[in-house]
């Protein structure tokens, strides 16, 4: 999460500054960008789901039991499992033998932000089948319409609304929300215009932010909501209905008022475990931040950043990259402290059975698609959490929290066939998975070969305007939606 509240008039600045510059540049030239800025790019992938796929010979990584299913065969029909069995089923059906590989379900992290096609085209070649954007643009909507028509491959996408926000805190990257009834409004709006969730923040007025609540919950709306707490008297009025709370930094920030307090934290885990909601702990973005803050340009230069949309790189530069570069030893001593405290918050909301969720937020800062997501659970696993809890977070969880486990999370019957295949065992160690023998995404399957080719797709990502562009389609559209309201 960059948005950091001490951060936040800085950050208000730099969107400012960033949307006169769209706004200018983009009238500028106008003239000389092609009709075809916005249409996607010739060298996607393409999508080659055969009719039907037999899987012979795998260890089948049993999420739910957190066991392996040896010397399974897996038959594919229509991009779905349809068959698990311990006896060859024959039928001549094209088959791939995998020779004792592991075959876990296809990752799904729950928190990124996409700004480019390719970022889910990355995704994909690290196993990363599924991903939840938690900043919704009307381009995202695009895209995942594309990906249903099979027009290219990546990962799924789950598309949130435009971040709601209230208008002391909100920037221009974000949807304010003035009123009840503005709210409910925009409620409505996003359910209708198609997004599959709202993205809340916590700085709405109290009734403001229980209109949000209350008129998701009556049309079946579902919410990621920042943080674990409530604008309201009752901090935690409405979070049993969310599907996801976001950011364990928010419970240091919060309930802990920024003191390491481990008495103040088991007392809030015992009041968050009777609700139970999902939490996406997003390490990762914190642990970016303090090698940023730490190394400073030597942690730069190891950052493949020619997989950046190159306006978003620059964005983010702005507005946050080069605070975290500039700061002080003391400031990157309290990061480094934070950054254990909140994998001790984890590893607590995780012993008390608060179900987790892996989620990166990868596409802050300069947080690449796909590794990103394997370094949040590398650090999952850096705070003591078992690899079998994790495996479960990243796929089990993520389909449960998104009530689709009858579609994802597990290499069952009936299922996509979203999968991840391994040399080594991921129960022994999670980091077994960041280089898989192959994927496959509903069928479709992609050896080592077409992995290494999908990265070498991903440092080609959409131009500087066509960033920009997008950038600007969603401002304006936040605009006219606030014009018809």
């Amino acid at each position: 999460m960059i948005f950091q509240s001490e951060s936040r008039k800085g950050i208000r600045r730099a969107a400012l500054i960033t949307v006169m510059l769209v706004l200018f540049m983009f009238l500028l030239l106008a003239a000389s960008i092609p009709a075809s800025v916005m249409v996607k790019p010739a060298s996607l992938p393409t999508v080659e789901v055969p009719e039907a796929l037999l899987v012979t010979n795998a260890n089948v990584v049993d999420v739910r039991a957190g066991t392996i299913l040896p010397g399974r065969h897996i038959l594919v029909e229509q991009g779905k499992v349809s068959r698990i069995s311990e006896d060859h089923p024959g039928g001549g059906v094209p088959e791939i033998d995998i020779n004792g590989a592991f075959v876990a379900p296809g990752l799904v992290d729950m928190h990124v932000h996409v700004h480019d096609r390719k970022d889910l085209v990355t995704n994909l070649a690290y196993g990363v089948t599924a991903v939840r954007n938690l900043r919704g643009f009307p381009a995202h909507l695009r895209w995942r319409q594309e990906l249903r028509d099979h027009d290219w491959l990546g990962a799924t996408l789950f598309v949130s609304s435009p971040v709601l926000d209230g208008p002391k805190y909100a920037h221009a990257l974000q949807q304010v929300v003035n009123n009840p009834d503005h709210a409910r409004f925009l409620v409505n709006h996003y359910q209708q215009s198609g997004y599959d969730l709202l993205k809340v923040y916590g700085y709405l007025a109290p009734d403001v932010y229980e209109a949000v609540m209350d008129q998701a919950s009556l049309i079946g709306m579902p919410v990621a909501k920042h943080g674990p707490y409530s604008p309201t008297e009752e901090p935690f009025k409405w979070l049993e209905t969310v599907q996801s709370l976001e950011h364990v930094e928010d419970i240091l920030q919060e309930p802990l008022n920024r003191q390491f307090d481990t008495d103040a934290l088991r007392d809030y885990v015992e009041e968050i475990r009777k609700i139970r909601p999902y939490i996406t702990p997003t390490l990762a973005t914190f642990d970016h931040l303090t090698q940023l803050s730490t190394d400073k340009q030597a942690f730069v230069d190891r950052i493949p950043l020619q997989q950046l949309n190159p306006f978003f790189k620059w964005l983010y530069g702005m507005a946050s990259v080069e605070r975290w570069l500039q700061a002080g030893s003391e400031h990157a001593e309290r990061n480094t402290q934070e950054l254990d405290f909140l994998k001790h918050i984890a590893r607590s909301l995780s012993d008390n059975g608060i179900p987790l969720l892996i989620g990166s937020d990868a596409g802050t800062m300069y947080m690449t698609a796909g590794i990103s997501t394997h370094i949040e659970m590398q650090l999952m696993q850096d705070a003591g959490i078992s690899d079998e809890k994790i495996i479960r977070y990243a796929t089990l969880n993520a389909a449960r929290a998104m009530q689709l486990d009858h579609e994802y999370g597990a290499v069952e019957p009936g299922r996509w066939a979203d999968f991840i295949i391994t040399a080594e065992n991921p129960l022994d160690n999670i980091r077994n998975l960041q280089k898989p023998l192959s994927v496959v995404k509903r069928g479709q399957f992609i050896d080592r070969k077409s992995l290494d080719e999908l990265l070498e797709l991903a440092d080609n990502p959409a131009g500087f305007y066509i960033g920009m562009g997008i950038l600007l389609e969603d401002i304006v559209t936040r605009w006219w939606t606030d014009l018809v309201a």
